[in-house]
């Protein structure tokens, strides 16, 4: 599995949660209340509202986009309110996803540079537990 793959993934789930707000929407037209009431409503005491975890979730999605790219994430100061700042987040956070790409890798090497491991005592010298056998047995 490619860590890249990962950067997709995070755009479905951003797509999902724009998809969950238009359902918020046409949930709170049919009933006939303000829409914006879901947004700070929470479903137990012990959760983030509905505004809190849409920008946990973008921020999740940019700054693993960020790490896995080398590039810098752009700032979101967590001050949405209403659903219209909210999907504007979301619109944000999908644009920086896509301009993601992997950074170049240097040309794999030839089985003759890559490193061999010696062993000691049978069992590789990087193992903690074999480079322990060896230390303790050098003072028996």
């Amino acid at each position: 599995m490619n860590v890249y793959d990962v950067i997709p993934q995070y755009a479905k789930m951003l797509h999902n949660l724009d998809g969950w707000l238009d359902k918020a929407a046409a949930h709170a037209q049919a009933k006939k209340f303000d829409l914006e009431t879901l947004v700070h409503a929470r479903l137990a005491p012990d959760m983030f509202s509905l505004d809190r975890q849409i920008q946990s979730a973008c921020d999740s999605a940019k700054f693993a986009t960020a790490y896995l790219s080398g590039k810098t994430a752009p700032p979101h100061p967590d001050t949405e309110k209403t659903t219209a700042e909210l999907r504007a987040r979301i619109k944000s956070c999908l644009a920086f996803l896509e301009t993601a790409t992997a950074p170049t890798s240097p040309a794999p090497t030839s089985a003759a540079s890559r490193p061999s491991f010696s062993r000691e005592n049978g069992c590789a010298a990087t193992s903690i537990s074999c480079r322990w056998r060896y230390r303790t047995s050098i003072f028996t």
